[in-house]
């Protein structure tokens, strides 16, 4: 229940926007590295609301690029998209759902096989799966 609880509360903050769109900025990129490890694969599927992970079978890198592959079990994705998110304040975290702090000028990335999966977060379309690193360095 706890992980359930965990993925819902991520999906929350990052759904919500812990900040006002004057909070941050979001721009693309060619490559990723996680700067701390906490890399998650994240899975949406048909529900707006419901968020599960981890992905069968995923195991998480220290770097993506475009144009690499992803294995999830079963299921393979080419990285087409590397949406970057850069706050521009501090983000408060919140413990009881595992959700870190951000510093200002901390910045997440969203990996996906297509823009339009990078961009599900914030559109309607239920149901996809992306990579979020919480602490990252683009390229």
């Amino acid at each position: 229940m706890k992980t359930t609880m965990n993925w819902l509360a991520l999906f929350g903050f990052i759904l919500a926007g812990p900040a006002v769109s004057s909070d941050f900025e979001k721009f693309w990129a060619v490559s990723a590295t996680s700067r701390d490890e906490d890399v998650k694969c994240i899975t949406r599927n048909t529900s707006f609301l419901a968020t599960s992970g981890p992905c069968k079978g995923f195991i998480p890198q220290r770097t993506y690029k475009l144009g690499d592959k992803i294995s999830l079990g079963d299921k393979q994705i080419q990285i087409q998209a590397i949406l970057v998110t850069r706050y521009l304040r501090p983000i408060k975290g919140d413990e009881r759902f595992g959700l870190r702090p951000i510093p200002a000028g901390g910045m997440t990335c969203s990996i996906a096989a297509t823009k339009e999966d990078a961009l599900a977060i914030s559109n309607t379309k239920l149901s996809t799966t992306w990579i979020q690193i919480h602490s990252c360095t683009p390229s």
